[in-house]
């Protein structure tokens, strides 16, 4: 499922699937003897963003031929609910649901057995994932509004300095590493719009140029925070993945 971030409301179900494998035992099998790859393996579901930043208490057992992962959530307990993406009727429908749940049936017939402990950490996944979704779309909207605004000024020439957004605080050239100087925007100040490596390129072009460079380092934020956002949603409707490639090792789930 794709889902565009500058659409007004979330796809449907979109917490389905995930809440079907919360808890799930799954399993991947590989023809090579995994034991000496332990570490990585484990390294590998600990730290990549479909099974770290989601599912960073994830159990991970490897057994020779078979990885064997269960899905659990961080427990993320300092969101308030004006911080989530949706609406308080929609969280209350949500608690609704899976207060009445005692039991989840997964694909392959097995049963999950949800407590008032794993149902605890459910919630905070899904309101963690929805947290992110929101930042995601109000800075993307905050970052298409400045060039919308930046459009007004064309020739760059009407403006000295401009606040600072979420994201754009990095170099307009490299995109990487901070300015010289961290602070507002300012088209008089270069040390404020690069970093040291870049400054040297551009400390003698015209206004023009750097207004440019920073009309494209913008797109370039919001480019990624649009690729960002497609990616939650595609782990949210798609969270187990059937093949994962491990340093030429391929992993396919049972």
């Amino acid at each position: 499922m794709y889902c565009k971030i500058i659409s007004k409301k979330l796809p449907p179900k979109l917490f389905d699937k995930l809440i079907k494998i919360y808890g799930k035992y799954v399993t991947y099998q590989c023809d090579t003897d995994l034991s000496k790859f332990s570490n990585l393996i484990i390294d590998h579901f600990n730290n990549t963003s479909l099974f770290g930043c989601y599912y960073d208490n994830s159990e991970v057992v490897i057994d020779q031929n078979e990885v064997v992962v269960k899905f659990k959530s961080s427990k993320i307990n300092e969101f308030k609910d004006s911080d989530v993406f949706l609406s308080q009727s929609e969280i209350d429908q949500f608690n609704e649901y899976t207060s009445n749940l005692n039991t989840i049936i997964t694909p392959n017939n097995n049963e999950i057995i949800i407590t008032p402990n794993n149902r605890i950490e459910l919630n905070n996944l899904i309101r963690l994932i929805m947290y992110a979704l929101y930042n995601k779309k109000i800075d993307y909207n905050n970052i298409m509004n400045r060039l919308k605004m930046l459009n007004q000024f064309a020739d760059g020439s009407m403006f000295n300095s401009i606040s600072q957004i979420a994201h754009d605080d990095k170099c307009i050239s490299c995109y990487k590493i901070y300015p010289i100087n961290k602070y507002t925007r300012d088209f008089t100040k270069l040390e404020s719009l690069y970093c040291t490596n870049c400054y040297e390129g551009y400390k003698n072009e015209s206004y023009q140029i750097h207004f440019g460079n920073y009309i494209e380092s913008l797109m370039y934020i919001a480019e990624t925070l649009r690729n960002e956002f497609d990616e939650l949603i595609r782990i949210t409707t798609k969270p187990i993945p059937n093949k994962l490639i491990i340093n030429d090792i391929k992993l396919c789930l049972q």
